[in-house]
């Protein structure tokens, strides 16, 4: 790295903080010392399966890709499973229950907020809904659509990462249809 900006230490308050790698920074300070990660965030989205073969899918509310495809989830709160962050997301974002989770994989993302990029690693589940009745909650999304995942326009979708899952997922479905009719 040939940048050798330095930059003010979140805990001695000096401008001794260097950045020795792309997700490394160490404070010069001999008695200070601080050490900090840039690490990717967890977040986490559900394809939540309907009777008829279709998926819940969200138009965003806010930025980033505010009116854009998504599936429903967000980010891990700390001290939080991947599984309980789920349950809550889906609960704030479309007042359901979901059950009978299945891991379906990661995806990394790029999230820009308010002028810094963030990383993410984005853990998809698909699920199902206790109930038919499905409702916006929160402000973050503009609404939901019932949508047949083999009809979707994966450029209308937000994010990368949730493209990259819609994709594995159209995989999945038409492998698990293909045991089905050999079975």
């Amino acid at each position: 790295m040939g940048d050798v900006s330095m930059f003010y230490c979140p805990k001695c308050g000096e401008k001794s903080l260097r950045q020795l790698s792309a997700k490394k920074f160490v404070c010069e300070r001999e008695h200070c010392q601080f050490t900090a990660y840039k690490n990717a965030a967890a977040a986490v989205a559900a394809i939540i399966e309907l009777n008829d073969d279709k998926i819940i899918m969200t138009r965003r509310g806010k930025e980033p890709g505010k009116g854009k495809l998504d599936l429903p989830g967000g980010f891990v709160d700390a001290d939080e499973t991947l599984e309980k962050s789920l349950e809550r997301e889906v609960k704030e974002e479309l007042s359901v229950q979901i059950r009978d989770l299945s891991y379906l994989g990661s995806f990394p993302n790029k999230y820009p907020w308010r002028g810094i990029e963030y990383s993410t690693v984005d853990s998809v589940f698909i699920c199902k809904p206790d109930s038919s009745n499905i409702k916006r909650e929160e402000e973050e999304i503009e609404g939901w659509e019932i949508s047949d995942p083999e009809l979707l326009n994966l450029d209308d979708v937000a994010f990368k990462s949730i493209r990259k899952a819609l994709e594995r997922y159209l995989e999945f479905i038409q492998q698990r249809r293909s045991r089905r009719t050999t079975d």
